[in-house]
């Protein structure tokens, strides 16, 4: 069975190292006071200052694909003049499109040399392969901090910056971009999404498992729409087991409350003594009586629970909630 050939879009961006020079006034030795007479006491001082700047000045490139397990190169296209590279000198970008490619499990290499330069000005790996192509918008973690390899291959950190300034995709590429997040339901659809900080999550679908998938901004499934931190409902309980509270009252001393009974009344009463005989006795006149209490004495007094108490529970944590975690970027293809 004949291999399919495939193609790559091979995206390039040229730089080169600019050398300025800062030359130091000369500094010069005078031998009278009136100045008329000098000899140069220090030369002058060159500083160069090394910066990179767009390569724009080229009539042609040629380009080589190499594979990691092969020194010569598999493949090799041009001389290829620069109007056939879609070439933007405001960038110092281009892009050329590599056929004839075979799939495999090997890592490509294309390195660009600028009119009959030995030494690549431009280099990218790729691989190609027989499973479909990643589809637009997968999102997946990255770990490296560069990301100019990524975007030239079509790969954005998810920042939350504005699609529209990201100079390595055409403007249909971006349009694409911008219809694909509209359609998710993504409220920022303008922008990349930004993740920086995010734990992501599978939306609800009508699932239920998000209880609170109407809090997300956008609309449909609201993918990428953002859900704030927050905690489940729940009690804290605390419970005191049944208990008693002993003790004896404390001794006042010795005390009197004193009190005098009212004087009673005077009554005659008749009695009989015999047969036949009736007599009058008196009572024994007006009188009262006094009372007072005992001296010092205490009183035992026994409590029964159950004895309701109101619990304080002092917070503890830090600034979030979160399980143990590694920080990564995550990465969108855009194209």
């Amino acid at each position: 069975m004949q291999a399919q050939s495939e193609k790559y879009v091979f995206r390039f961006t040229l730089l080169k190292i600019k050398y300025d020079t800062t030359i130091t006034p000369a500094i010069w030795l005078y031998t009278n006071l009136d100045h008329t007479d000098s000899t140069i006491y220090r030369a002058a001082v060159v500083y160069i200052n090394k910066t990179q700047i767009f390569d724009t000045v080229f009539s042609s490139v040629s380009i080589k694909v190499f594979t990691d397990t092969n020194s010569a190169p598999i493949l090799s296209f041009g001389p290829i003049l620069k109007q056939n590279l879609a070439f933007k000198n405001s960038e110092g970008s281009g892009e050329f499109t590599l056929t004839g490619l075979t799939a495999s499990r090997n890592i490509h290499v294309a390195r660009l040399y600028v009119d009959s330069r030995t030494d690549y000005s431009h280099q990218e790996q790729f691989t190609i392969s027989s499973f479909p192509p990643i589809p637009i918008g997968t999102v997946m973690p990255y770990i490296m901090n560069s990301s100019l390899p990524l975007e030239v291959s079509g790969w954005f950190v998810c920042d939350g910056r504005s699609i529209s300034s990201l100079s390595h995709l055409t403007n249909d590429e971006k349009t694409a971009l911008v219809n694909l997040l509209f359609a998710s339901g993504n409220p920022n659809y303008f922008n990349l999404p930004d993740m920086r900080g995010y734990f992501l999550r599978g939306v609800d679908g009508g699932s239920g498992n998000d209880p609170d998938h109407a809090s997300r901004g956008g609309w449909g499934n609201k993918l990428g729409g953002v859900q704030n931190d927050t905690l489940k409902i729940h009690n804290h309980v605390g419970n005191l087991s049944d208990h008693h509270h002993t003790g004896t009252t404390t001794s006042n001393g010795e005390h009197n409350h004193g009190g005098v009974t009212g004087n009673g009344g005077y009554e005659a009463s008749a009695f009989e003594r015999g047969p036949g005989s009736g007599n009058v006795a008196n009572n024994i006149g007006t009188h009262n009586h006094s009372i007072s209490t005992d001296g010092a004495h205490t009183h035992t007094f026994t409590t029964s629970g159950p004895i309701g108490f109101a619990l304080a529970i002092q917070n503890s944590g830090g600034n979030e909630t979160r399980p143990k975690n590694i920080g990564v970027s995550y990465i969108i293809k855009a194209r």
